[in-house]
């Protein structure tokens, strides 16, 4: 039973800050909302990699080398977007209090 509730308040835990990511996220991106927010870094993402994967594939002519190439780029890409936008995140946070 005590697991039961350990898993109830993991989830409820999850689904509050979910519910609070959701509303600073509206108030600092001028009423845009996660899922927007989400299919938009979507979208670039998916644009991205396959710009990078035809621009490498024309350099290399080997869809191997294009495919793993184009992978590490976008992990990398992924990795600084995301570390850039805590960061800012963070920093407007701190302006707002």
């Amino acid at each position: 039973m005590k697991r039961l509730w350990i898993f109830k308040g993991y989830f409820k835990n999850i689904r509050r800050n979910m519910i609070l990511n959701s509303y600073y996220t509206e108030k600092m991106k001028d009423g845009k909302s996660m899922k927007a927010s989400f299919f938009r870094l979507d979208i670039y993402y998916h644009n991205s990699s396959i710009i990078f994967l035809i621009t490498i594939f024309n350099s290399t002519k080997d869809i191997l080398w294009a495919i793993i190439l184009t992978t590490v780029l976008m992990l990398i890409y992924l990795f600084g977007l995301i570390t850039w936008k805590n960061r800012t995140r963070i920093k407007k946070d701190r302006h707002n209090k």
